[in-house]
């Protein structure tokens, strides 16, 4: 090259480090991406892995660039995002993993950290860089005070916000206490930044290896928090890939009513809202579209979903995650049934048309039993006339020969014998009908 720059062990070693370092933080950025793109905040994660990645890689030109010039303006890149690197993790660390700052808004923050780069950026322009670095050259850097009291100020805040937590009554976190949360952001997070104010403020001739230094433990640190382990005693990754198998609507839900895991099942559904709190005693919250509560003939609770002009159903049920029998949260866990209940309705609708066709039935039946009735009685009718015609005229004969009889002696034998035949035949007829009643009824 004929700079020099390739002939000091310093430029070997930097050159070296930085190889492995980038690696580690291209690894991290994609593992990050894949393992915590559908946790709350996870994205914060993710972006903060690349700031780091942009930092290194642009230390790696940095290092090999010939141009002074350009050297310094990627230093001065590499500054503004450790800046932004650092308050990004703060800002997911205090509001989203120790939930601090319960209100903390994303839109805001995302304005305001575009609006800082733009005025970095300004004024790194305008002052041809000296606004954050004082002098620059290829084996030494003297960052300007600005730079340091940024740094300082972002200490401040982290020290400030561990020892609130430290000193709170309340559990932030589901799995470590408040003492462990401190002793973890003094380690990894507020000695790093100390240790590099220090040097800044001495002017170190070692300030790269200590900026890589800060980058280096700055990855462990985010990578330690995102493999952290759940309440079940497995890593979260693993509790994802168990969940990822379950075909049910799982919710995760901590005592603070913040979600803080939901399975691949609802993440691919529409059926359920974005919302990142939830009322566990309010189920009906998560759903989107028209709802209805209803009970089944058992008194067990299912909900109706009108979606898209599209009836569904579903049931669920409530259950305490405990750790030493202390509640550290709910898991809900919702089932469609959707299937279910058009099979239920599909019987119910052949049943009550079954029903239907019986009692028609029952009707012709009845109508048949009527008419085979009427029919009999016809043809008893029928034979108690023919059989009783011959009487009738056997009577007509003799009250026409009373008439010849009368004057004679005998004529009274003669009434009597006609009056006798006549009383045989109404006993007939009596007889005939006392028959029809008792077989008929009537």
């Amino acid at each position: 090259m004929g700079d020099g720059r390739y002939y000091t062990y310093y430029q070997f070693f930097n050159i070296i480090i930085l190889t492995f370092l980038t690696m580690f933080t291209v690894a991290s950025m994609v593992m990050s991406h894949y393992r915590n793109k559908e946790i709350r905040g996870g994205k914060y994660i993710t972006v903060t892995f690349l700031d780091i990645t942009l930092i290194v890689i642009g230390r790696v030109f940095e290092t090999v660039l010939p141009s002074i010039y350009v050297a310094k303006g990627l230093r001065y890149f590499e500054s503004m995002m450790l800046i932004i690197a650092t308050a990004t993790f703060y800002y997911y660390l205090f509001v989203y993993m120790f939930p601090l700052y319960r209100n903390g808004s994303d839109g805001f923050y995302n304005k305001m950290k575009i609006m800082f780069l733009i005025v970095l950026i300004f004024l790194g322009i305008n002052t041809k860089g000296t606004f954050l670095i004082e002098s620059y050259s290829f084996f030494n850097v003297v960052y300007s005070f600005f730079y340091i009291g940024l740094l300082c100020s972002l200490l401040g805040m982290i020290v400030i916000s561990s020892a609130v937590i430290f000193k709170s009554e309340n559990q932030m976190h589901k799995i470590y206490t408040n003492k462990k949360i401190f002793i973890w952001i003094t380690l990894l997070f507020t000695t790093p930044i100390f240790i590099y104010i220090l040097a800044l403020m001495k002017k170190s001739d070692c300030i790269d290896f200590i900026e890589l230094f800060v980058y280096f433990i700055f990855c462990i640190a985010i990578n330690t928090m995102s493999y952290s382990t759940t309440p079940f005693g497995l890593t979260t990754l693993a509790f994802d890939k168990i969940g990822d198998m379950i075909v049910d609507y799982v919710f995760v839900v901590d005592t603070n009513s913040n979600m803080i895991y939901k399975n691949k099942a609802t993440n691919d559904t529409k059926f359920f809202v974005k919302n990142e709190n939830v009322d566990v005693f309010k189920i009906k919250s998560l759903f989107r579209g028209s709802i209805e509560e209803k009970k089944n003939a058992l008194g067990n609770t299912y909900i109706k979903l009108i979606k898209d002009n599209k009836q569904y159903y579903f049931t669920y049920k409530l259950k305490d995650l405990k750790n030493e029998d202390k509640l550290i949260g709910y898991m809900i866990t919702i089932t469609d049934i959707t299937e279910l209940m058009k099979l239920v309705y599909s019987l119910k609708e052949r049943k009550e048309k079954a029903e239907e066709a019986n009692k028609q039935l029952k009707n012709y039946s009845k109508v048949v039993y009527h008419l085979e009735k009427e029919k009999q009685i016809s043809l008893l009718l029928e034979e108690i006339i023919k059989t009783r015609e011959k009487a009738m005229e056997k009577l007509i004969i003799r009250i026409n020969n009373l008439e010849s009889k009368l004057g004679q002696d005998d004529f009274e034998s003669y009434i009597e014998d006609a009056i006798k035949h006549n009383g045989d035949i109404l006993n007939d007829v009596r007889q005939a009908v006392t028959t029809y009643r008792e077989h008929y009824g009537g």
